[in-house]
């Protein structure tokens, strides 16, 4: 049966596969369309005289179907896949023929969609991607500004665009807007100044935020929750390293507080406390994660990380163990395993587990790795063999010609050994 398919323009294509329609790009799917958003009948055109935008009718519509007791019935358009396949046809249609201005359709499917046209190289997107960002935030519409955030299209914004934005938002702090509006403005402000590294306009968004009493629900987790990665990923390297994992820990206490099950704020205030270098607290607050969803693969990895950082090897090794039963890279969790079963000197274990990661994929480390483990066992022809497996690709390894030199010097081959010797000269 041929699918059914609308070409809009040399980047994007629209096709109807079993009753959804699937946005393609360059001939990869992106997206899949949700219901159409809605129908406006002839006759309710006015009521929309005063709308911006595809967001705010819709906001209407929902409203006055609510007034009139008929949301429920019409949260389903009674028209079949393929009349909503000619649907969305139409209306990216006419978003491609009025260049991508994204007020044509819902903002949850133009702004990501204007963004990877940019980032695929479509020149019209790439010229009108950041008026869109800066018009929409002008507007003013809370949702939409939200929805900018949400899909990290501030973070291609250059610096003077990038500015234009921040006092755009400082400006509509002081209009008359709904409190929770409000928040969200401050901490989009808040969040993006962090991740522009303007710490001090940050705190300065941050305090406003304390002034407030944030409402319980998952937006707001989230949103500490990434304010928390963000001053997590900032302590890196920096001077301020303790004040920003302080800060990072209060951001990802504040997302709990709002949702005690959400699982990822509890993962990165565990590794938050691992940069503190607060063990206990970084096992509890992992352990809290895992008990929310046991079997995240990186949640069990993590764990068993932080045993290695204090050399508990044996807790480490029954984690990893957990760990590699687990849908994932099981090379990585392999080679952690070999190493711990190294420092508990259990180097038959430790190789077995080494050759069951090249068996996998090649890895060089993992390669000299086996090579120091042969020779602890005494199987130095094995090792001799790693080694110039090694060199073959790697001629100037100055640890792999050391070791050789004293593999030989053990053997008692001197002649041997004076040749690697005099090889790892040449590498100095």
């Amino acid at each position: 049966m041929k699918v059914k398919s609308f070409r809009l323009n040399n980047y994007l294509e629209l096709r109807l596969e079993k009753g959804k329609t699937i946005i393609y790009l360059q001939g990869k799917p992106v997206s899949q369309c949700l219901q159409l958003v809605m129908q406006i009948p002839n006759e309710d055109v006015g009521v929309y005289d005063f709308i911006n935008s595809i967001d705010e009718a819709n906001e209407v519509k929902n409203a006055m179907l609510e007034e009139e007791g008929l949301i429920e019935r019409t949260e389903r358009p009674l028209i079949t896949p393929e009349e909503e396949f000619w649907g969305h046809s139409s209306n990216l249609q006419v978003w491609v023929e009025h260049g991508y201005d994204t007020r044509i359709l819902h903002s949850n499917l133009s702004f990501p969609l204007l963004k990877r046209l940019m980032l695929a190289g479509d020149k019209k997107a790439k010229k009108v991607f950041n008026e869109e960002v800066a018009k929409r935030c002008d507007d003013g519409y809370v949702p939409v500004i939200l929805t900018l955030f949400e899909n990290g299209c501030i973070n291609h914004l250059n610096g003077e665009q990038f500015n234009y934005v921040m006092s755009s938002l400082e400006r509509l702090l002081n209009q008359e807007l709904e409190q929770e509006d409000k928040i969200i403005v401050l901490f989009v402000l808040f969040i993006e100044q962090l991740k522009n590294h303007n710490l001090s306009r940050a705190n300065k968004f941050y305090r406003h935020l304390k002034e407030y009493d944030i409402p319980e629900n998952q937006k707001f987790c989230s949103l500490w929750r990434f304010a928390g990665r963000i001053y997590l990923r900032e302590s890196e390297n920096s001077d301020e390293e303790l004040f920003l994992i302080e800060r990072s820990k209060k951001c990802l206490k504040k997302a709990i507080d709002l949702d005690t099950t959400d699982f990822y704020s509890w993962y990165y205030l565990s590794k938050a406390y691992l940069k503190y270098n607060d063990k206990v607290k970084a096992i509890w607050a992992i352990r809290a994660a895992l008990s929310i969803k046991p079997n995240i693969y990186k949640a069990l990895f993590f764990l068993g990380e932080i045993y290695v950082a204090y050399k508990e090897y044996s807790k480490a090794i029954d984690v990893f163990t957990t760990a590699s039963y687990l849908p994932a890279d099981t090379s990585e969790v392999w080679k952690r395993l070999g190493f711990c079963f190294e420092q508990i000197k259990e180097f038959e274990m430790a190789i077995t587990l080494y050759k069951g990661v090249l068996e996998i994929k090649p890895d060089k480390k993992v390669m000299y790795n086996l090579g120091i483990n042969y020779c602890r066992v005494g199987n130095y022809n094995a090792a001799i063999s790693i080694y110039k497996m090694i060199l073959k690709e790697d001629d100037d390894n100055e640890l792999v010609w050391r070791n050789l030199g004293l593999i030989y010097y053990n053997l008692n081959q001197f002649n041997l050994a004076i040749m690697c010797f005099k090889r790892l000269v040449r590498c100095n």
